[in-house]
């Protein structure tokens, strides 16, 4: 399907979210976990996700659940990435991400971060990552997320093939883009 430029993102701010206008908006002292739902098969070829989940419950942690509709594990070719505006400037990183956190088919989890250029692969200290049972889980540090208390996150799956010659990657945004 058609996506705009524009990707909703749960913002969040010491967690603690409130629900305003299909965004998570989160602020210190009230309930330190926030969910975004996402319509189930509205994908094309990439895995699809259903809803993304922020959780702050753990002093100095924040794990991020990414619930997929079509399958237990990711499909070859394919990947989960989980994209941070660590200081909510549109104008920094890229499309205002300072950091990606990406756990991929292989099992592995990769993470880039903006050098002040691009997002450069980076080390995974205090980023771990596991998908069982159709639910992908990030925990990442307080240090992991370099201090950052206040921040937008999205999240996003890929799958590439090859078809009729041509390399094509679908893509399905949780939330949906609009």
């Amino acid at each position: 399907r058609a996506r705009s430029g524009v990707t909703r993102r749960l913002l969040v701010g010491a967690l603690a979210p409130t629900v305003v206008f299909g965004a998570v908006v989160a602020t210190a002292g009230a309930v330190a976990n926030a969910t975004l739902n996402d319509a189930v098969d509205d994908t094309n070829a990439a895995p699809d996700i259903v809803n993304v989940t922020v959780d702050d419950s753990v002093a100095n942690r924040m794990r991020v659940r990414v619930h997929l509709a079509n399958g237990q594990a990711l499909p070859a070719s394919s990947r989960i990435n989980v994209q941070l505006d660590l200081d909510r400037n549109p104008n920094t990183g890229v499309g205002g991400d300072e950091l990606v956190v990406r756990y991929t088919d292989a099992g592995a989890v990769e993470v880039l971060r903006w050098d002040g250029i691009r997002l450069s692969p980076a080390a995974t200290d205090g980023v771990s990552g596991s998908l069982a049972a159709g639910i992908l889980e990030f925990d990442l540090t307080l240090a992991a997320l370099g201090g950052s208390t206040s921040f937008t996150l999205r999240a996003s799956s890929q799958r590439s093939q090859d078809i009729g010659g041509a390399r094509l990657t679908a893509t399905d945004f949780g939330p949906p883009a609009g």
